[in-house]
């Protein structure tokens, strides 16, 4: 069963935001991640090697960004990974605990390429702080770097519930779908290039981690989808699509101002998107 969220108890959660994350610079050689990953470097890897943070995704949405992903050449998947970073933490052992971009890698794995080169950015090194994955994890934790919620916005017992690969993530949470599309209609505020001059990005342009969960949970509360749970991600498209316009609509509501990256205005910088309603994806 869903659980109820208000703004004020989703911004609550959220209100402690981390410091800052470190930047990579690109280079045209990273080195590779198993060679040990360092703080600020740039390193490539293939997407089965990297831990999730998050025990659920939006389905529909993998299955989308798959097909979009498939459906370039060899050499402009490259460089498409190449122009999508992936952020982590460090974790015991060196090994890369993601903190977005969990739906790409998915993805990736789930392509016609699954060994493809990813690059990720390692903004924090927690393996100085936390030397096995008890301490690891509470450290991960306090800092809001891990996603505590299963795919209907009801907390996670432990965090022995989220799968220990990206590929393992078997949890479908429609509404994460649903908050792509919200997300890409401006009905709040991802901070990137295109949104850099939104006042949500100053001074500080630094996304929360989980963005679209926290909206995800607005979303099922104000717009709910009877049953949404238990269809195939095909029987999903049409009352996703049914329950979004009031989902876009009250997310601007001032009831929810409160909540990270709130956007009450109406500036779009590049053309709406729209949702095939035969694929559930986004076209322009």
């Amino acid at each position: 069963m869903a659980i109820v969220v208000t703004a004020a108890v989703v911004f609550g959660l959220m209100a402690q935001q981390p410091p800052p994350p470190v930047t990579c610079s690109s280079t045209d050689t990273p080195p590779a991640c198993s060679a040990g990953p360092s703080e600020g470097t740039l390193c490539t890897t293939t997407a089965d090697t990297l831990r999730p943070t998050q025990a659920s995704l939006g389905m529909l949405l993998v299955s989308c960004k798959t097909s979009h992903f498939n459906g370039k050449s060899s050499q402009k998947q490259a460089s498409y990974l190449q122009d999508h970073v992936i952020p982590a933490v460090i974790g015991p052992e060196g090994t890369l605990f993601i903190t977005d971009h969990h739906h790409l890698s998915r993805a990736v794995l789930n392509s016609n390429a699954p060994g493809s080169t990813v690059y990720v950015c390692p903004q924090r090194d927690f393996s100085r702080l936390a030397h096995n994955l008890t301490s690891f994890w509470s450290l991960m934790k306090k800092e809001k770097l891990v996603w505590m919620e299963d795919n209907t916005g009801a907390p996670l017992s432990s965090v022995k519930d989220i799968p220990s690969a990206v590929a393992n993530i078997k949890l479908d949470d429609p509404y994460r779908t649903m908050s792509e599309w919200v997300r890409d209609e401006y009905g709040y505020i991802k901070c990137t290039d295109s949104t850099a001059s939104f006042a949500e990005c100053k001074p500080n342009p630094v996304n929360p981690p989980f963005l679209e969960f926290i909206w995800a949970d607005v979303m099922r509360t104000v717009s709910p989808a009877p049953g949404i749970y238990n269809l195939s991600l095909q029987e999903q498209i049409a009352p996703l699509l049914q329950a979004y316009p009031m989902a876009l609509k009250s997310v601007k509501l001032p009831a929810y101002s409160d909540v990270p990256h709130y956007y009450g205005g109406d500036k779009i910088p590049f053309p709406k998107v729209a949702v095939d309603p035969n694929t559930g994806c986004e076209v322009n």
